[in-house]
């Protein structure tokens, strides 16, 4: 029998509510709301021969999928700019201030001991023949259903209803920020300036984080459940920027052939941040999200970190006839977070290119010919106070009962950091080569750009996770050698140039080749652990990619049969790890393309990415709670896994004995099952990214009206994802981790992509 919601038919007892067995189409579908997004913005300038100004406003209002305004945005900008110039003297300067407010949708696995679980965790757990729709009773006590929605009696212990998920959790980020600078000019001599450029960069943030207790009642379906103790913090961080450049500036012609452009300069840059951190659980009171309303001792931190950048730089660019151009730079660098003798780093760079066709005959289909070729370095240094080891708050483990943490009693009490300084720290070093040609037929209407460059990274610094034997949890060193090469094609072509209509192409290309060649660790260490969730690991391994990620196996027979373990059929792990594949793509591509036809223009972009993997949180969850399509092998019966065998004393012999249901899940995922590669999926998508339709009114049309230009269009965003077969649990470009190299490697119950559609009007006056 077919029923459109769970409940379309209910028969019950006292405390479960039954329903026939039946999927739901969309039934994930219907939680989300449509979003909106508006943006607005006016700008006046003017000026005269020797001043002008521009003061622009901006503001944008946004209220995502969800129901709620759990993951809505607010943005105001307002910005001033502003020049003057007498004679030799010149000054200009831009003053800008922004004001944000978001609250965003958490992700991750959630703490029943804090704040409790996360909406994307629990709509994901959502089995297939469960209804949303009929979720949304647990906003009406009145309802029938009501009492079947609530923490005690939701159809399982091991999740919640996201209704309940959403509305009793939540957060709020403030943001104020002001940045500009100033910039002095004078003109020396005929051929040489200097400017003095100065400016800062402040901001004042403040983000409150909660959840509400959920208690379970004792004796109902679902009383084997943690108890949610809720939780409260608050973070207020402030973050400081200082920034100068004095710049002597040299430009000279000798004669008609020769000119030369230079300059010299010198850069301070001093940043610091302060944080300042608390936080309780154990509520006392529901719905009360204040500091006080905890008798549990909070957890409090406050942090502050100063750095400071002193560099020299210089460039010239020497030029011939309009064709041939030499130029040589190079840049000295002293860092505060590098230990002494070590925080001062010099990175050159130089560059030739030649535009050919300007000296030589070529065909008139070939009118532009250039080459080019280039070799820099570039340095980096670390983060603050990562070469001394410090000192934290204490903590005390008490067995399987938790930690003890300082103050505690009246009493204080410091340990030395789980992340020891590294007084060996020496500063990052780039260098890279790079080779192009640049072509142009068919008057220009067709344009090719071929490029091959060669980088190495030597003293790479990441954050090292490290043995729990060592007494410390990470390290901040340097990673010893890493290589990146790729070719990069870009060809523009105009196959359709006419008097009103014109049709552009544009195709990028690149192939990237990654290699660790060294690690540079002492003892000679060929692989170390990056990250890891669960079982699947990110490793830095010599002769791999950097970012290789690896994950159990099973076991096998020398014929490749898989071995199993004869007491209850499941496959059994191997001591050694299988690379499953790097997060870094084979090679990408992307196509863009548009068509103008009076005053119309279409237009769109899209790119291929092929290759690569990524660690899947949500794909585990799916594997976890049966709704990934694989966990329907043999009809959910008991079944043998195929091409398996028994170890004997005799050798191997055909397994005959089934895996359970209750062993199902350790088989499709469990933490100790080789099969979490299932849970490693591929990164490869192409994504229709833009398509916009413009139309821009004829100035003529205009010239009664106050309005100097005027354009009117429609737009979509992100209007197709596809991946292949081994991926239909999410985006390959969601990222719940962060930007560094260790939290590249994939998602952890990030929340769904969604499409962009649009309208917008430009006036200008």
């Amino acid at each position: 029998m077919t029923v459109k919601h769970v409940f379309g038919e209910i028969s019950w007892i006292t405390r479960k509510c039954w329903k026939p067995f039946s999927a739901q189409e969309d039934n994930l579908k219907d939680f989300f709301d449509k979003g909106y997004e508006w943006n607005n913005s006016i700008a006046v300038s003017g000026g005269t021969e020797t001043a002008n100004y521009r003061v622009a406003y901006s503001n944008a209002t946004a209220d995502g999928v969800v129901p709620t305004n759990a993951d809505s945005y607010k943005r105001n900008t307002l910005s001033l700019n502003g020049g003057l110039k007498l004679d030799k003297f010149s000054v200009n300067s831009n003053i800008n201030y922004v004001h944000k407010n978001q609250k965003v949708i958490a992700t991750g696995q959630g703490d029943d001991a804090g704040s409790g679980k996360v909406v994307w965790q629990e709509i994901i757990q959502i089995p297939r023949d469960h209804s949303i729709v009929d979720s949304k009773a647990l906003l009406d006590p009145n309802s029938p259903y009501y009492k079947f929605m609530t923490l005690d009696n939701y159809f399982t212990p091991y999740a919640q209803n996201p209704y309940w998920t959403l509305y009793n959790q939540g957060n709020n980020y403030d943001e104020d920020r002001i940045f500009g600078n100033i910039e002095f000019g004078y003109q020396l001599l005929k051929d040489l300036d200097v400017k003095f450029r100065v400016g800062g960069d402040y901001s004042d943030a403040f983000q409150k984080d909660w959840g509400n207790v959920g208690k379970i009642t004792p004796g109902t379906p679902n009383s084997s459940a943690n108890n949610v103790f809720g939780g409260v913090s608050q973070l207020a961080r402030q973050n400081r920027q200082f920034n100068s450049d004095l710049i002597f500036n040299f430009k000279h012609n000798f004669g008609s052939r020769f000119d030369v452009q230079a300059f010299l300069g010198h850069n301070l840059n001093e940043r610091t941040a302060q944080t300042n951190f608390a936080k309780v659980t154990n509520l006392d009171l529901p719905g009360f999200y204040n500091l006080s309303n905890s008798s549990v001792t909070p957890i409090t931190f406050a942090t502050s970190s100063k750095r400071r950048l002193v560099g020299v730089y210089g460039q010239a660019t020497f030029g011939f006839d309009n064709w041939l151009y030499l130029t040589v730079g190079a840049r000295n660098d002293w860092s505060s977070t590098l230990p002494k003798g070590k925080n001062s780093y010099f990175y050159p760079s130089a560059s030739i290119s030649a535009v050919l066709s300007d000296v030589f005959k070529l065909p008139a289909e070939i009118p532009f010919v250039k080459v080019r070729f280039a070799a820099a370095s570039a340095g980096n240094d670390a983060e603050p106070y990562q070469i001394y080891s410090v000192y934290v708050p204490g903590s005390i483990r008490a067995g399987g009962f938790g930690s003890i943490n300082f103050p505690f009693g009246g009493v204080n009490a410091y340990e030395v950091s789980n992340n020891p300084g590294n007084q060996a720290l020496k500063p990052e070093i780039s260098t890279e080569y790079e080779g192009g040609l640049e072509l142009g037929f068919f008057g220009r209407r067709v344009g090719l750009d071929v490029s091959y460059y060669n980088k190495l990274t030597k003293n790479q610094i990441i954050s090292l996770n490290l043995e729990p034997a060592t007494g410390a949890t990470a390290q901040t060193v340097n990673l010893g050698s890493v290589r990146n090469k790729g070719v990069e094609l870009a060809l523009n072509l105009i196959p359709v140039r006419a008097e009103k209509f014109e049709w552009g192409v544009t195709v990028n290309y690149n192939k990237i080749w990654n290699e660790v060649e060294s690690l540079g660790l002492e003892g000679g260490s060929g692989n170390i652990l990056l990250n890891s969730s669960y079982n699947v690991k990110l490793r830095a391994v010599v002769g791999k990619p950097l970012g290789a990620i690896y994950s159990p196996d099973v076991q096998r027979d020398p014929n490749g049969n898989i071995i199993v373990n004869p007491t209850n059929g499941l496959p059994l792990v191997s001591s050694e790890e299988t690379y499953r594949g790097s997060i870094n793509p084979n090679y990408t591509l992307g196509v863009s393309t548009y068509l103008d036809y009076k005053g119309f223009r279409l237009s769109a972009n899209g790119d291929y990415r092929n290759g690569g993997v990524f660690y899947s949180y949500t794909a585990r969850l799916n594997y976890f709670n049966g709704n990934a399509y694989m966990t329907q092998y043999n009809d959910r019966e008991p079944f043998v896994v195929p091409g398996s065998v028994i170890k004997t004393d005799e050798g191997y012999v055909p397994n005959n004995v089934p895996v359970s249901r209750a062993d199902v899940y350790t088989y499709y995922g469990g933490s100790t099952s080789p099969n979490e590669y299932n849970h490693v999926l591929p990164k490869t998508f192409f994504k229709l990214r833009n398509v916009s339709l413009t139309y821009t009114i004829p100035k003529k049309s205009l010239e009664k009206l106050p309005v100097r230009g005027a354009s009117v269009g429609i737009f979509g965003r992100n209007l197709i994802l596809w991946t292949p077969k081994g991926n239909h649990f999410v985006d390959p470009e969601a990222n719940t981790f962060g930007t560094s190299l260790k939290n590249l490697y994939g998602e952890f119950a990030a929340g769904p992509s969604t499409a962009t559609y649009g309208v917008q009007l430009n006036l200008s006056f």
